[in-house]
């Protein structure tokens, strides 16, 4: 099941990054390039917080089908179905639901890959002008 999660979730990852490289090479002029940039900041944004969102329910999803209680008032209330053998994993994923929430992974992980998006469709942009040109 874990693997499952983890293809789904390299699959929206590939998404984000890949997407840019098979829409640049079509446009013609500049002013569909800053159309092309605006599309960016909105697909990834749909992308970032389906990939986000998606990680975070399937961790808890995945927390309880190995009988973990995300109920629970203590530790011991929490982890009483639990598994020894699978225990472990639990509190690995324990740790990762805990702290800064999915919404605030997904404006860094935004924050990050916008600049990164843009920088590599400018020079794809320019690089396929030079290879028509030439």
């Amino acid at each position: 099941m874990k693997s499952f999660i983890d293809c789904i979730s390299f699959i929206f990852i590939a998404l984000v990054v890949i997407y840019p490289f098979f829409i640049v090479p079509f446009i013609k002029d500049k002013k569909y390039l800053m159309i092309l940039i605006l599309a960016f900041f909105i697909m990834d944004g749909i992308l970032l917080l389906m990939f986000f969102g998606m990680d975070d329910y399937s961790t808890k999803w995945l927390m309880e089908y190995y009988g973990y209680n995300l109920d629970g008032m203590s530790e011991s209330e929490c982890y009483r179905n639990v598994k020894p053998g699978d225990r472990g994993m639990v509190e690995g994923m324990s740790s990762h639901i805990m702290g800064i929430g999915w919404p605030l992974r997904a404006v860094f992980a935004y924050v990050l890959i916008i600049p990164f998006q843009i920088i590599l469709s400018f020079i794809e942009y320019y690089v396929i002008r030079h290879i028509k040109a030439g």
